[in-house]
C-alpha cells in the first residue's frame, strides 16, 4: 500500500490562517502519544487573518490540524488512530475540531530519505538528540506501517496517511488538503 504526507495547501488564494489555541502548551496536539485528556473544555482556536473556511488547516505555529465536522465525520472510521477534539474557531458558527494523532512509527527510510539530526551537543535543543532536526526528501518504509494515520516518530510534525485514507478525502472535495507520495 502507498501512504502520502497530509499537508495544508497554503497555495489556496484568500485562504484563512489559524493561530494559537487557547490550552496551556499546543505542543502536546502535535508531539501526543495517545489520547489527551486533561483541559480539552471550550477551546478556542484564533483566527491570524480572515478568509475562506477550510476543511483542513495547521495552526500557524504549532502546526496542530483543525478539522471541519465534515472531516471530522469522514474520519471517525479511524478512531483507533486518531482523536477529535471539539474546538471553536474564533468567530465561526461551524462546528471544528482538533485533529490529535494518536501514535508516532518509526518508519523513516534513512537509506533513501534526505535529513539532518540533531546533534548530542547542540546548543539549543540538546533534549532531542537523534531526532529528525530537518527533512528535506521523506521517504518512508512501508513494511513498518502498521496504521492509517500516524505521526513519524522522532519528527513529529509530519502526518501521513494511507492510501485508503487519501482516497476517501479527495472523493469527498474537501478543501484545504494536499498529498504528497512518501512511500
Amino acid at each position: 500500500m502507498n501512504y502520502y504526507r497530509l499537508y495544508d495547501d497554503i497555495t489556496i488564494l484568500n485562504r484563512w490562517y489559524l493561530g494559537d489555541i487557547n490550552y496551556e502548551n499546543n505542543w502536546d496536539f502535535t508531539n501526543s502519544k495517545g489520547d489527551l485528556t486533561d483541559n480539552l473544555l471550550d477551546l478556542i482556536v484564533s483566527v491570524d487573518r480572515k478568509g475562506i473556511e477550510l476543511d483542513y488547516t495547521e495552526t500557524d505555529a504549532y502546526s496542530v490540524p483543525i478539522v471541519s465536522k465534515r472531516l471530522a465525520n469522514l474520519l471517525s472510521d479511524y478512531s483507533d488512530d486518531i482523536q477529535l477534539i471539539p474546538a471553536t474557531v474564533e468567530g465561526i458558527k461551524k462546528d471544528y475540531h482538533i485533529l490529535n494523532v494518536k501514535y508516532k512509527i518509526e518508519c523513516l527510510d534513512e537509506k533513501r530519505s534526505q535529513f539532518q539530526k540533531f546533534e548530542k551537543d547542540n546548543e539549543i535543543r540538546p533534549d532531542l538528540e537523534g531526532h529528525y532536526e530537518a527533512v528535506h526528501l521523506l521517504l518512508i518504509d512501508p513494511c513498518k506501517v502498521y496504521r492509517n494515520i500516524f505521526r513519524i516518530d522522532k519528527y513529529d510534525i509530519v502526518i501521513i496517511v494511507s492510501e485508503l485514507v487519501k482516497n476517501r478525502l479527495e472523493k469527498a472535495k474537501l478543501s484545504g488538503l494536499k498529498f504528497k507520495l512518501v512511500s
